[in-house]
């Protein structure tokens, strides 16, 4: 029985990954709103199973979200974040692809 039942720390991994993707596909289908609720739920879920796997997507989403929204001083925060949760994880093509967003949105140079 014990190998049909899930752990605490594999289902909040998968919660994780569910909110990641649907947050995406909300960015994509234009429910910023939406997207912006998803994220932060899958980013709290993270953070309580410390689990940092798709932290700097959520946080990308976030900042992607936030840009469309209007809210730009908070799009240019959580895309700073996911520069560098990206840096401390050591992803550098996504490195390169968040430091790419800070300047296609807000001509800021980072450091790679």
């Amino acid at each position: 029985m014990k190998k049909h039942i899930m752990s605490l720390s594999e289902s909040s991994k998968l919660v994780i990954l569910i909110t990641y993707n649907y947050s995406r596909s909300l960015y994509l289908e234009k429910r910023y709103r939406d997207a912006i609720e998803i994220a932060n739920q899958g980013l709290e879920v993270s953070i309580q199973s410390r689990y940092a796997g798709y932290i700097g997507g959520l946080l990308s989403v976030l900042g992607h979200a936030f840009y469309e929204e209007g809210m730009m001083e908070d799009s240019k925060k959580y895309f700073y974040q996911s520069y560098y949760m990206y840096t401390i994880m050591q992803d550098e093509d996504n490195v390169e692809l968040a430091a790419k967003n800070l300047k296609d949105f807000f001509d800021i140079e980072v450091w790679n």
